[in-house]
Protein backbone atom coordinates (compact mmCIF):
# COMPACT_ATOMS: atom_id res chain seq x y z
CA UNK A 1 0.00 0.00 0.00
CA UNK A 2 1.64 3.27 -1.02
CA UNK A 3 1.94 6.23 1.26
CA UNK A 4 3.42 7.35 4.50
CA UNK A 5 5.20 4.38 6.11
CA UNK A 6 4.58 5.60 9.68
CA UNK A 7 0.85 5.97 9.14
CA UNK A 8 0.70 2.65 7.37
CA UNK A 9 2.51 1.03 10.30
CA UNK A 10 0.00 2.61 12.68
CA UNK A 11 -2.85 1.14 10.64
CA UNK A 12 -1.19 -2.28 10.45
CA UNK A 13 -0.55 -2.34 14.20
CA UNK A 14 -4.25 -1.86 14.85
CA UNK A 15 -4.57 -5.67 14.54
CA UNK A 16 -2.38 -7.35 17.20
CA UNK A 17 0.46 -9.45 15.85
CA UNK A 18 0.10 -13.20 16.15
CA UNK A 19 -3.64 -13.03 16.90
CA UNK A 20 -5.36 -16.15 15.70
CA UNK A 21 -8.86 -16.64 14.32
CA UNK A 22 -11.40 -18.07 16.72
CA UNK A 23 -14.89 -19.46 16.40
CA UNK A 24 -17.54 -17.63 18.41
CA UNK A 25 -19.48 -19.97 20.72
CA UNK A 26 -22.52 -17.75 20.37
CA UNK A 27 -22.74 -17.47 16.59
CA UNK A 28 -20.53 -20.34 15.43
CA UNK A 29 -18.91 -17.91 13.01
CA UNK A 30 -15.27 -17.05 12.65
CA UNK A 31 -15.76 -13.44 13.67
CA UNK A 32 -12.11 -12.58 14.23
CA UNK A 33 -11.20 -14.28 10.94
CA UNK A 34 -13.70 -12.09 9.12
CA UNK A 35 -12.30 -8.97 10.76
CA UNK A 36 -8.75 -9.97 9.87
CA UNK A 37 -9.71 -10.74 6.26
CA UNK A 38 -11.22 -7.28 5.96
CA UNK A 39 -8.15 -5.71 7.52
CA UNK A 40 -5.80 -7.62 5.23
CA UNK A 41 -7.90 -6.53 2.28
CA UNK A 42 -7.52 -2.91 3.37
CA UNK A 43 -3.75 -3.25 3.70
CA UNK A 44 -3.54 -4.84 0.27
CA UNK A 45 -5.69 -2.05 -1.22
CA UNK A 46 -8.00 -4.77 -2.52
CA UNK A 47 -10.98 -2.46 -2.13
CA UNK A 48 -12.92 -4.26 -4.83
CA UNK A 49 -13.52 -7.03 -2.28
CA UNK A 50 -15.64 -4.58 -0.27
CA UNK A 51 -17.86 -2.72 -2.74
CA UNK A 52 -19.82 0.23 -1.42
CA UNK A 53 -23.59 -0.28 -1.58
CA UNK A 54 -26.41 1.87 -0.18
CA UNK A 55 -27.44 0.90 3.35
CA UNK A 56 -31.00 0.14 2.27
CA UNK A 57 -29.69 -2.44 -0.24
CA UNK A 58 -27.46 -4.28 2.19
CA UNK A 59 -27.97 -7.82 3.48
CA UNK A 60 -28.21 -6.47 7.04
CA UNK A 61 -31.16 -4.22 6.19
CA UNK A 62 -32.91 -7.11 4.46
CA UNK A 63 -32.36 -9.43 7.43
CA UNK A 64 -33.67 -6.80 9.83
CA UNK A 65 -37.09 -7.23 8.20
CA UNK A 66 -37.20 -10.97 8.97
CA UNK A 67 -39.80 -11.94 11.61
CA UNK A 68 -37.12 -13.17 14.04
CA UNK A 69 -35.33 -9.81 13.77
CA UNK A 70 -38.56 -7.87 14.26
CA UNK A 71 -39.36 -10.01 17.28
CA UNK A 72 -36.02 -9.05 18.82
CA UNK A 73 -36.27 -5.31 18.10
CA UNK A 74 -40.01 -5.34 18.73
CA UNK A 75 -40.21 -1.70 19.69
CA UNK A 76 -40.30 -0.01 16.28
CA UNK A 77 -38.21 2.82 17.66
CA UNK A 78 -35.54 0.29 18.56
CA UNK A 79 -35.65 -1.11 15.03
CA UNK A 80 -35.32 2.43 13.69
CA UNK A 81 -32.38 3.05 16.01
CA UNK A 82 -30.64 -0.09 14.72
CA UNK A 83 -31.19 1.04 11.14
CA UNK A 84 -29.79 4.47 11.97
CA UNK A 85 -26.76 2.92 13.68
CA UNK A 86 -26.22 0.74 10.63
CA UNK A 87 -26.49 3.80 8.36
CA UNK A 88 -23.81 5.57 10.40
CA UNK A 89 -21.54 2.52 10.14
CA UNK A 90 -21.96 2.50 6.38
CA UNK A 91 -21.28 6.23 6.30
CA UNK A 92 -18.06 5.84 8.30
CA UNK A 93 -17.09 2.88 6.14
CA UNK A 94 -17.57 5.07 3.08
CA UNK A 95 -15.22 7.67 4.56
CA UNK A 96 -12.67 4.94 5.33
CA UNK A 97 -12.97 3.66 1.77
CA UNK A 98 -12.46 7.13 0.31
CA UNK A 99 -9.50 7.94 2.56
CA UNK A 100 -7.75 4.68 1.70
CA UNK A 101 -8.34 5.25 -2.02
CA UNK A 102 -6.80 8.71 -1.61
CA UNK A 103 -3.87 7.30 0.43
CA UNK A 104 -4.81 9.58 3.36
CA UNK A 105 -3.83 7.05 6.00
CA UNK A 106 -3.99 9.27 9.08
CA UNK A 107 -7.65 10.01 8.43
CA UNK A 108 -8.24 6.41 7.32
CA UNK A 109 -6.88 5.16 10.63
CA UNK A 110 -9.27 7.39 12.60
CA UNK A 111 -12.20 6.38 10.40
CA UNK A 112 -11.32 2.73 10.94
CA UNK A 113 -11.34 3.13 14.70
CA UNK A 114 -14.65 5.02 14.63
CA UNK A 115 -16.18 2.35 12.41
CA UNK A 116 -15.01 -0.43 14.70
CA UNK A 117 -16.42 1.43 17.72
CA UNK A 118 -19.83 1.84 16.06
CA UNK A 119 -19.85 -1.83 15.07
CA UNK A 120 -19.02 -2.81 18.65
CA UNK A 121 -21.86 -0.64 20.02
CA UNK A 122 -24.34 -2.14 17.57
CA UNK A 123 -23.20 -5.68 18.35
CA UNK A 124 -23.63 -5.09 22.07
CA UNK A 125 -27.11 -3.61 21.53
CA UNK A 126 -28.18 -6.59 19.43
CA UNK A 127 -26.85 -8.94 22.10
CA UNK A 128 -28.84 -7.21 24.85
CA UNK A 129 -32.03 -7.19 22.76
CA UNK A 130 -31.62 -10.84 21.85
CA UNK A 131 -31.03 -11.82 25.48
CA UNK A 132 -34.12 -9.91 26.62
CA UNK A 133 -36.28 -11.48 23.91
CA UNK A 134 -35.13 -14.98 24.92
CA UNK A 135 -35.61 -14.38 28.64
CA UNK A 136 -39.37 -14.47 28.15
CA UNK A 137 -39.62 -15.86 24.63
CA UNK A 138 -43.35 -16.64 24.70
CA UNK A 139 -44.30 -13.13 25.80
CA UNK A 140 -41.93 -11.61 23.22
CA UNK A 141 -43.48 -13.85 20.58
CA UNK A 142 -47.02 -12.77 21.48
CA UNK A 143 -45.94 -9.12 21.53
CA UNK A 144 -44.54 -9.52 18.02
CA UNK A 145 -47.74 -11.20 16.78
CA UNK A 146 -49.71 -8.22 18.12
CA UNK A 147 -47.36 -5.64 16.59
CA UNK A 148 -47.29 -7.43 13.22
CA UNK A 149 -50.94 -6.51 12.62
CA UNK A 150 -49.70 -3.01 11.79
CA UNK A 151 -47.21 -4.31 9.21
CA UNK A 152 -48.10 -4.92 5.57
CA UNK A 153 -48.69 -8.40 4.18
CA UNK A 154 -50.57 -11.55 5.15
CA UNK A 155 -50.31 -12.91 8.69
CA UNK A 156 -51.01 -16.45 9.85
CA UNK A 157 -50.77 -17.85 13.36
CA UNK A 158 -50.54 -21.60 13.95
CA UNK A 159 -50.41 -23.93 16.95
CA UNK A 160 -48.80 -27.36 16.76
CA UNK A 161 -49.34 -29.56 19.79
CA UNK A 162 -47.52 -32.78 20.61
CA UNK A 163 -50.36 -35.17 21.29
CA UNK A 164 -50.47 -37.34 24.42
CA UNK A 165 -47.40 -35.78 26.04
CA UNK A 166 -48.59 -36.81 29.51
CA UNK A 167 -49.09 -40.37 28.27
CA UNK A 168 -45.58 -40.36 26.78
CA UNK A 169 -44.09 -39.15 30.07
CA UNK A 170 -45.92 -41.84 32.02
CA UNK A 171 -45.38 -44.75 29.64
CA UNK A 172 -41.90 -44.02 28.25
CA UNK A 173 -40.37 -41.69 30.82
CA UNK A 174 -40.03 -37.93 31.01
CA UNK A 175 -36.63 -38.10 29.29
CA UNK A 176 -38.32 -39.47 26.14
CA UNK A 177 -40.99 -36.80 26.43
CA UNK A 178 -38.30 -34.13 26.56
CA UNK A 179 -36.45 -35.74 23.66
CA UNK A 180 -39.58 -35.76 21.49
CA UNK A 181 -40.07 -32.04 22.16
CA UNK A 182 -36.42 -31.34 21.34
CA UNK A 183 -36.67 -33.28 18.06
CA UNK A 184 -39.77 -31.28 17.15
CA UNK A 185 -37.99 -28.05 18.01
CA UNK A 186 -35.10 -29.12 15.76
CA UNK A 187 -37.58 -29.75 12.92
CA UNK A 188 -39.06 -26.27 13.29
CA UNK A 189 -35.56 -24.81 13.52
CA UNK A 190 -34.52 -26.43 10.23
CA UNK A 191 -37.63 -25.08 8.53
CA UNK A 192 -37.06 -21.58 9.89
CA UNK A 193 -33.53 -21.60 8.45
CA UNK A 194 -35.07 -22.19 5.03
CA UNK A 195 -37.98 -19.76 5.46
CA UNK A 196 -36.56 -17.13 7.80
CA UNK A 197 -37.75 -14.27 5.58
CA UNK A 198 -41.38 -14.97 6.56
CA UNK A 199 -41.49 -17.51 9.43
CA UNK A 200 -40.70 -17.47 13.14
CA UNK A 201 -41.61 -19.97 15.86
CA UNK A 202 -41.27 -20.55 19.58
CA UNK A 203 -41.75 -23.44 21.93
CA UNK A 204 -44.84 -22.82 24.00
CA UNK A 205 -46.28 -24.30 27.17
CA UNK A 206 -46.09 -28.08 27.71
CA UNK A 207 -46.27 -29.68 24.25
CA UNK A 208 -47.19 -26.58 22.25
CA UNK A 209 -45.28 -24.83 19.48
CA UNK A 210 -46.41 -21.46 18.10
CA UNK A 211 -45.68 -20.42 14.52
CA UNK A 212 -46.17 -16.93 13.09
CA UNK A 213 -45.97 -16.30 9.35
CA UNK A 214 -45.55 -12.72 8.12
CA UNK A 215 -45.84 -11.73 4.47
CA UNK A 216 -46.55 -15.38 3.61
CA UNK A 217 -49.08 -16.86 1.21
CA UNK A 218 -51.55 -19.57 2.09
CA UNK A 219 -49.58 -22.02 -0.02
CA UNK A 220 -46.37 -21.21 1.83
CA UNK A 221 -48.05 -21.88 5.18
CA UNK A 222 -49.41 -25.21 3.94
CA UNK A 223 -46.03 -26.20 2.54
CA UNK A 224 -44.46 -25.31 5.89
CA UNK A 225 -46.69 -27.75 7.72
CA UNK A 226 -46.01 -30.34 5.03
CA UNK A 227 -42.34 -29.87 5.87
CA UNK A 228 -43.13 -30.73 9.50
CA UNK A 229 -44.94 -33.89 8.40
CA UNK A 230 -41.96 -34.87 6.27
CA UNK A 231 -39.67 -34.34 9.26
CA UNK A 232 -41.89 -36.52 11.46
CA UNK A 233 -41.88 -39.28 8.86
CA UNK A 234 -38.09 -39.11 8.74
CA UNK A 235 -37.88 -39.43 12.51
CA UNK A 236 -40.21 -42.42 12.36
CA UNK A 237 -38.08 -44.12 9.69
CA UNK A 238 -34.93 -43.46 11.69
CA UNK A 239 -36.58 -44.87 14.83
CA UNK A 240 -35.40 -41.84 16.77
CA UNK A 241 -37.95 -42.66 19.50
CA UNK A 242 -39.68 -45.85 20.69
CA UNK A 243 -43.05 -44.33 19.72
CA UNK A 244 -44.40 -42.24 16.82
CA UNK A 245 -44.62 -38.46 17.24
CA UNK A 246 -48.13 -37.21 16.55
CA UNK A 247 -48.95 -33.54 16.10
CA UNK A 248 -52.27 -31.73 16.14
CA UNK A 249 -51.98 -28.57 14.05
CA UNK A 250 -54.35 -25.69 13.57
CA UNK A 251 -53.94 -22.17 12.20
CA UNK A 252 -55.83 -18.99 11.49
CA UNK A 253 -55.42 -15.95 9.27
CA UNK A 254 -54.92 -12.77 11.32
CA UNK A 255 -54.59 -10.27 8.48
CA UNK A 256 -58.02 -8.66 8.87
CA UNK A 257 -57.82 -8.23 12.64
CA UNK A 258 -57.20 -4.69 13.84
CA UNK A 259 -55.82 -5.27 17.31
CA UNK A 260 -54.81 -8.08 19.66
CA UNK A 261 -53.90 -8.09 23.34
CA UNK A 262 -51.83 -10.64 25.23
CA UNK A 263 -55.07 -12.02 26.66
CA UNK A 264 -56.40 -12.34 23.10
CA UNK A 265 -53.31 -14.32 22.11
CA UNK A 266 -53.86 -16.76 24.96
CA UNK A 267 -57.48 -17.13 23.85
CA UNK A 268 -56.43 -17.77 20.24
CA UNK A 269 -54.02 -20.48 21.40
CA UNK A 270 -56.77 -22.02 23.52
CA UNK A 271 -59.27 -21.87 20.64
CA UNK A 272 -56.91 -23.44 18.11
CA UNK A 273 -55.90 -26.13 20.60
CA UNK A 274 -59.52 -27.00 21.34
CA UNK A 275 -60.61 -26.94 17.72
CA UNK A 276 -57.51 -28.28 16.02
CA UNK A 277 -57.57 -30.84 13.26
CA UNK A 278 -55.59 -34.03 13.06
CA UNK A 279 -52.13 -34.44 11.67
CA UNK A 280 -52.89 -32.24 8.66
CA UNK A 281 -53.12 -28.50 9.22
CA UNK A 282 -56.60 -27.09 9.60
CA UNK A 283 -56.28 -23.51 8.37
CA UNK A 284 -59.10 -21.11 9.12
CA UNK A 285 -59.21 -18.12 6.81
CA UNK A 286 -62.79 -17.63 5.60
CA UNK A 287 -64.60 -14.62 7.14
CA UNK A 288 -67.19 -16.84 8.83
CA UNK A 289 -64.41 -18.90 10.43
CA UNK A 290 -62.74 -15.76 11.77
CA UNK A 291 -66.10 -14.52 13.10
CA UNK A 292 -66.66 -17.85 14.84
CA UNK A 293 -63.35 -17.53 16.65
CA UNK A 294 -64.01 -13.89 17.58
CA UNK A 295 -67.41 -14.79 19.05
CA UNK A 296 -65.80 -17.56 21.09
CA UNK A 297 -63.21 -15.06 22.30
CA UNK A 298 -65.94 -12.60 23.28
CA UNK A 299 -67.58 -15.28 25.40
CA UNK A 300 -64.29 -16.08 27.06
CA UNK A 301 -63.73 -12.36 27.64
CA UNK A 302 -67.07 -12.06 29.41
CA UNK A 303 -66.11 -14.99 31.63
CA UNK A 304 -62.74 -13.37 32.23
CA UNK A 305 -64.38 -10.12 33.32
CA UNK A 306 -66.56 -12.06 35.75
CA UNK A 307 -63.56 -13.89 37.16
CA UNK A 308 -61.56 -10.65 37.22
CA UNK A 309 -64.26 -9.07 39.38
CA UNK A 310 -63.99 -11.95 41.80
CA UNK A 311 -60.22 -11.56 42.09
CA UNK A 312 -59.95 -8.78 44.63
CA UNK A 313 -59.18 -8.58 48.33
CA UNK A 314 -62.83 -8.35 49.33
CA UNK A 315 -63.96 -11.39 47.31
CA UNK A 316 -61.14 -13.82 48.13
CA UNK A 317 -61.22 -15.81 51.36
CA UNK A 318 -59.11 -18.71 52.55
CA UNK A 319 -60.46 -21.94 54.00
CA UNK A 320 -58.25 -24.45 55.77
CA UNK A 321 -58.48 -28.25 55.99
CA UNK A 322 -56.47 -30.36 58.44
CA UNK A 323 -53.92 -33.08 57.71
CA UNK A 324 -54.34 -35.56 60.56
CA UNK A 325 -52.06 -38.32 61.84
CA UNK A 326 -53.49 -41.76 61.07
CA UNK A 327 -53.04 -43.27 64.50
CA UNK A 328 -54.87 -43.47 67.79
CA UNK A 329 -54.08 -39.83 68.68
CA UNK A 330 -55.26 -38.29 65.39
CA UNK A 331 -53.26 -35.13 65.92
CA UNK A 332 -53.51 -32.22 63.51
CA UNK A 333 -50.15 -32.13 61.74
CA UNK A 334 -50.86 -29.20 59.39
CA UNK A 335 -53.56 -27.28 57.55
CA UNK A 336 -53.88 -26.96 53.79
CA UNK A 337 -54.83 -23.48 52.58
CA UNK A 338 -57.64 -23.38 50.00
CA UNK A 339 -58.87 -20.33 48.08
CA UNK A 340 -62.56 -19.46 48.00
CA UNK A 341 -64.68 -16.83 46.25
CA UNK A 342 -67.01 -14.97 48.60
CA UNK A 343 -70.55 -14.63 47.21
CA UNK A 344 -73.70 -13.08 48.69
CA UNK A 345 -75.07 -16.47 49.71
CA UNK A 346 -71.83 -18.12 50.78
CA UNK A 347 -68.53 -19.30 49.32
CA UNK A 348 -67.59 -21.00 46.05
CA UNK A 349 -64.55 -23.23 45.72
CA UNK A 350 -61.91 -21.65 43.50
CA UNK A 351 -61.15 -25.18 42.30
CA UNK A 352 -64.28 -24.99 40.17
CA UNK A 353 -62.68 -22.16 38.19
CA UNK A 354 -58.99 -23.07 38.45
CA UNK A 355 -58.71 -24.20 34.82
CA UNK A 356 -60.24 -20.91 33.65
CA UNK A 357 -58.00 -18.95 36.03
CA UNK A 358 -54.89 -20.58 34.55
CA UNK A 359 -56.13 -20.38 30.95
CA UNK A 360 -56.93 -16.68 31.27
CA UNK A 361 -53.55 -15.84 32.74
CA UNK A 362 -54.97 -14.95 36.17
CA UNK A 363 -53.17 -17.57 38.27
CA UNK A 364 -50.42 -15.21 39.49
CA UNK A 365 -53.01 -12.68 40.60
CA UNK A 366 -55.11 -15.33 42.35
CA UNK A 367 -52.12 -16.86 44.15
CA UNK A 368 -50.96 -13.43 45.30
CA UNK A 369 -54.42 -12.64 46.73
CA UNK A 370 -54.41 -15.95 48.61
CA UNK A 371 -50.96 -15.10 50.02
CA UNK A 372 -52.15 -11.63 51.06
CA UNK A 373 -55.16 -13.19 52.81
CA UNK A 374 -52.83 -15.66 54.52
CA UNK A 375 -50.70 -12.80 55.82
CA UNK A 376 -53.74 -10.91 57.15
CA UNK A 377 -54.85 -13.98 59.12
CA UNK A 378 -51.37 -15.03 60.29
CA UNK A 379 -52.11 -14.38 64.00
CA UNK A 380 -55.24 -16.56 63.94
CA UNK A 381 -53.47 -19.27 61.94
CA UNK A 382 -50.66 -19.34 64.51
CA UNK A 383 -53.26 -20.47 67.08
CA UNK A 384 -54.16 -23.41 64.83
CA UNK A 385 -50.84 -24.71 63.56
CA UNK A 386 -47.27 -23.86 62.64
CA UNK A 387 -47.33 -25.79 59.37
CA UNK A 388 -49.23 -24.75 56.22
CA UNK A 389 -49.61 -26.42 52.84
CA UNK A 390 -50.03 -23.89 50.05
CA UNK A 391 -51.14 -24.56 46.46
CA UNK A 392 -49.25 -22.40 43.95
CA UNK A 393 -49.23 -22.61 40.16
CA UNK A 394 -46.01 -23.14 38.21
CA UNK A 395 -46.49 -19.80 36.44
CA UNK A 396 -46.68 -18.04 39.79
CA UNK A 397 -43.46 -19.68 40.97
CA UNK A 398 -41.74 -18.17 37.93
CA UNK A 399 -42.91 -14.70 39.00
CA UNK A 400 -40.02 -13.10 40.87
CA UNK A 401 -42.38 -10.57 42.46
CA UNK A 402 -44.40 -13.38 44.04
CA UNK A 403 -41.30 -15.21 45.27
CA UNK A 404 -39.99 -11.96 46.79
CA UNK A 405 -43.36 -11.41 48.50
CA UNK A 406 -43.42 -15.01 49.79
CA UNK A 407 -39.87 -14.74 51.16
CA UNK A 408 -40.69 -11.41 52.81
CA UNK A 409 -43.78 -12.95 54.40
CA UNK A 410 -41.83 -15.96 55.69
CA UNK A 411 -39.26 -13.60 57.19
CA UNK A 412 -41.99 -11.32 58.57
CA UNK A 413 -45.66 -12.01 59.39
CA UNK A 414 -45.38 -15.74 58.56
CA UNK A 415 -42.16 -16.27 60.51
CA UNK A 416 -42.25 -19.47 62.52
CA UNK A 417 -44.48 -21.23 59.98
CA UNK A 418 -43.25 -24.19 57.98
CA UNK A 419 -44.58 -23.42 54.49
CA UNK A 420 -44.89 -26.39 52.12
CA UNK A 421 -45.70 -25.70 48.45
CA UNK A 422 -47.97 -28.26 46.79
CA UNK A 423 -47.39 -29.09 43.12
CA UNK A 424 -49.04 -31.82 41.09
CA UNK A 425 -46.85 -34.61 39.76
CA UNK A 426 -47.33 -33.38 36.19
CA UNK A 427 -46.38 -29.77 36.98
CA UNK A 428 -43.33 -30.91 38.92
CA UNK A 429 -42.10 -33.01 36.00
CA UNK A 430 -42.51 -30.08 33.61
CA UNK A 431 -40.68 -27.59 35.88
CA UNK A 432 -37.80 -29.52 37.42
CA UNK A 433 -35.19 -26.79 36.96
CA UNK A 434 -37.53 -24.25 38.59
CA UNK A 435 -38.11 -26.54 41.58
CA UNK A 436 -34.39 -27.14 42.04
CA UNK A 437 -33.69 -23.40 41.85
CA UNK A 438 -36.40 -22.39 44.33
CA UNK A 439 -35.24 -24.99 46.84
CA UNK A 440 -31.57 -24.12 46.52
CA UNK A 441 -31.90 -20.32 46.43
CA UNK A 442 -34.90 -19.74 48.70
CA UNK A 443 -35.11 -22.87 50.84
CA UNK A 444 -38.67 -23.65 49.74
CA UNK A 445 -39.91 -27.19 50.31
CA UNK A 446 -42.49 -29.03 48.27
CA UNK A 447 -45.14 -31.71 48.43
CA UNK A 448 -46.03 -33.73 45.35
CA UNK A 449 -49.81 -33.64 45.02
CA UNK A 450 -51.91 -36.28 43.23
CA UNK A 451 -49.00 -38.72 43.30
CA UNK A 452 -49.44 -42.30 42.11
CA UNK A 453 -50.81 -42.12 38.58
CA UNK A 454 -47.56 -41.61 36.66
CA UNK A 455 -44.93 -44.11 37.71
CA UNK A 456 -42.46 -43.10 35.02
CA UNK A 457 -41.67 -40.14 37.29
CA UNK A 458 -40.27 -42.26 40.12
CA UNK A 459 -36.67 -41.57 39.16
CA UNK A 460 -37.30 -37.83 39.25
CA UNK A 461 -39.04 -38.09 42.62
CA UNK A 462 -36.10 -40.05 44.03
CA UNK A 463 -33.61 -37.46 42.77
CA UNK A 464 -35.65 -34.60 44.27
CA UNK A 465 -36.01 -36.42 47.58
CA UNK A 466 -32.29 -37.11 47.82
CA UNK A 467 -31.59 -33.41 47.22
CA UNK A 468 -34.07 -32.44 49.93
CA UNK A 469 -36.46 -30.59 47.64
CA UNK A 470 -39.59 -32.53 48.61
CA UNK A 471 -40.84 -33.63 52.03
CA UNK A 472 -44.25 -35.14 51.33
CA UNK A 473 -46.01 -37.39 48.84
CA UNK A 474 -49.75 -36.71 48.68
CA UNK A 475 -51.18 -39.90 47.19
CA UNK A 476 -53.82 -39.36 44.51
CA UNK A 477 -57.35 -39.41 45.92
CA UNK A 478 -58.62 -41.66 43.14
CA UNK A 479 -56.66 -44.51 44.75
CA UNK A 480 -58.43 -43.86 48.06
CA UNK A 481 -61.80 -44.05 46.36
CA UNK A 482 -60.89 -47.46 44.88
CA UNK A 483 -59.97 -49.03 48.22
CA UNK A 484 -62.09 -52.12 48.76
CA UNK A 485 -63.06 -52.15 45.09
CA UNK A 486 -59.75 -52.59 43.30
CA UNK A 487 -56.97 -54.60 45.05
CA UNK A 488 -54.36 -52.87 42.87
CA UNK A 489 -55.10 -49.52 44.55
CA UNK A 490 -54.14 -50.78 47.99
CA UNK A 491 -51.01 -52.40 46.58
CA UNK A 492 -49.98 -49.15 44.87
CA UNK A 493 -50.43 -47.25 48.14
CA UNK A 494 -48.35 -49.86 50.01
CA UNK A 495 -45.52 -49.64 47.46
CA UNK A 496 -45.61 -45.84 47.58
CA UNK A 497 -45.48 -45.90 51.38
CA UNK A 498 -42.47 -48.21 51.35
CA UNK A 499 -40.63 -46.06 48.81
CA UNK A 500 -41.40 -42.88 50.78
CA UNK A 501 -40.08 -44.45 53.98
CA UNK A 502 -36.78 -45.39 52.30
CA UNK A 503 -36.46 -41.84 50.95
CA UNK A 504 -37.33 -40.20 54.26
CA UNK A 505 -40.58 -38.72 52.93
CA UNK A 506 -43.92 -38.44 54.71
CA UNK A 507 -47.08 -39.75 53.04
CA UNK A 508 -50.48 -38.08 52.92
CA UNK A 509 -53.63 -39.72 51.56
CA UNK A 510 -56.49 -37.51 50.41
CA UNK A 511 -60.26 -38.02 50.03
CA UNK A 512 -60.71 -40.12 53.19
CA UNK A 513 -64.48 -40.22 53.60
CA UNK A 514 -65.25 -43.54 55.35
CA UNK A 515 -64.03 -45.36 58.44
CA UNK A 516 -63.15 -48.36 56.28
CA UNK A 517 -60.79 -46.23 54.19
CA UNK A 518 -59.22 -44.73 57.31
CA UNK A 519 -58.71 -48.13 58.95
CA UNK A 520 -57.14 -49.62 55.81
CA UNK A 521 -54.74 -46.70 55.44
CA UNK A 522 -53.85 -46.78 59.12
CA UNK A 523 -53.02 -50.47 58.69
CA UNK A 524 -50.72 -49.61 55.78
CA UNK A 525 -48.97 -47.16 58.13
CA UNK A 526 -49.71 -44.03 56.10
CA UNK A 527 -48.47 -40.98 58.01
CA UNK A 528 -51.27 -38.45 57.49
CA UNK A 529 -54.81 -38.38 56.15
CA UNK A 530 -57.01 -35.67 54.72
CA UNK A 531 -60.68 -35.74 53.82
CA UNK A 532 -64.20 -34.99 54.96
CA UNK A 533 -64.10 -37.79 57.57
CA UNK A 534 -61.21 -36.07 59.34
CA UNK A 535 -62.17 -32.44 58.84
CA UNK A 536 -63.90 -30.35 56.19
CA UNK A 537 -62.53 -27.09 54.75
CA UNK A 538 -63.75 -24.09 56.72
CA UNK A 539 -62.68 -20.47 57.40
CA UNK A 540 -59.86 -19.99 59.89
CA UNK A 541 -62.10 -18.53 62.57
CA UNK A 542 -64.53 -21.44 62.24
CA UNK A 543 -61.69 -23.88 62.86
CA UNK A 544 -60.59 -21.85 65.86
CA UNK A 545 -64.12 -22.22 67.23
CA UNK A 546 -64.17 -25.95 66.51
CA UNK A 547 -60.94 -26.59 68.34
CA UNK A 548 -61.95 -24.40 71.28
CA UNK A 549 -65.16 -26.40 71.57
CA UNK A 550 -63.34 -29.74 71.33
CA UNK A 551 -60.85 -28.72 74.00
CA UNK A 552 -63.69 -27.93 76.33
CA UNK A 553 -65.13 -31.42 75.94
CA UNK A 554 -63.67 -34.53 77.49
CA UNK A 555 -64.59 -36.54 74.39
CA UNK A 556 -62.35 -34.44 72.12
CA UNK A 557 -61.05 -36.60 69.29
CA UNK A 558 -58.41 -34.21 68.01
CA UNK A 559 -55.39 -32.82 69.78
CA UNK A 560 -53.08 -30.19 68.49
CA UNK A 561 -49.64 -31.20 67.17
CA UNK A 562 -46.98 -29.26 65.39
Amino acid sequence: MPGNGQNRTKLANFWPQGRRCRVSAATHRQEDCVSRDIFNGLLAEDLDRFPLTPANESRFTEALQYPESLLICLDLKTCDHILEQHRLIRQKAGILYAMLAAARYDTAYLAYRETRSLVSELTQLLGVLYFESQTNRIQSFFNFAQASLYLPGEKYFCVANLRRLNHINQMYGVENGDRSLQLLEDCFGELMQRHQSWMVFTRGIAGDFYIHCLRASRQQVLSLMQGIEDCLERLSRDRALPFPIELMTSGIRLTELNELTTENMHHIVDYLSRNGGGRHLQLRERPEEIDEMLEWMRQRYRQSIDLGRKLDDERIEIFVQPLVTLDALQEIHAFEVLGRFREEDGYISAGLFIDDIVRMGLSERFDRLVLDCLIRQADDLRLLTRRLFLNVSALTLEDTAYIDALNAAIAGPLSGFDIVIELTEQILLENLELIYRLHQRHGLNFAIDEFGTGFSSLQTVIELALKGGIQYLKIDGSLTQQLGKNPASEQIIRITRQMARELGLKTVVEYIETLEQKDTLEGIDIDFGQGYLLGIPDPVKVWLGKLAYLRSKAEATLSIGV
